[in-house]
């Protein structure tokens, strides 16, 4: 992830933290979140996107009068927050906590649930801390909202294919 394009997620996810009466403020993120994006290997990236991804509560701006923002901007933020959210649940699993990268999946899911990339997150992290029947309750909730808006009412390949992987191996204890 480029300087520019970290500096616009944390951004638009801090905007979102603040609320739509701040939206039109100016945020300045600073270098402070950039050492540790750069950092992968000591696991230290994950905290410049913990608290942002932590502070989502549901849909962008739900329950906010914001007539004043165009359809395609929200739909921006709710990709930002679901990108945060995976690249948080990446590095947590990465650094070996299945436990935040489920929670950090599941903070995204609560801005987007019909984001797959989440789905599949939620699922290899519920799959590294041995919970099985999490990963079948998270496959099954999945098919659920993709089953809402999608022509077909399938999953991405991507999705079938690694819920296929994950149920045919056992995670060795």
């Amino acid at each position: 992830m480029s300087r520019i394009a970290a500096s616009r997620l944390l951004a638009a996810m801090v905007t979102v933290v603040c609320g739509a009466d701040r939206l039109a403020g100016t945020v300045d993120v600073g270098d402070c979140a950039f050492a540790g994006v750069q950092d992968r290997r000591r696991g230290l990236a994950s905290d410049a996107f913990r608290f942002p991804v932590s502070a989502v509560r549901g849909p962008v701006l739900d329950g906010c009068y914001h007539w004043w923002l165009e359809t395609p901007v929200i739909e921006n933020i709710r990709a930002e927050i679901v990108d945060a959210a995976d690249l948080l649940a990446e590095l947590e699993l990465d650094a070996d906590r299945p436990d935040r990268s489920a929670r950090a999946a599941r903070q995204g899911l609560a801005s987007d649930p019909y984001a797959e990339q989440l789905w599949r997150a939620l699922m290899r992290a519920e799959y590294e801390a041995g919970n099985m029947s999490r990963v079948h309750e998270a496959w099954k909730a999945c098919l659920k909202a993709v089953a809402e808006v999608s022509a077909d009412g399938d999953p991405h390949p991507e999705t079938i294919a690694l819920y296929r992987q994950l149920t045919a191996t056992r995670r060795p204890a």
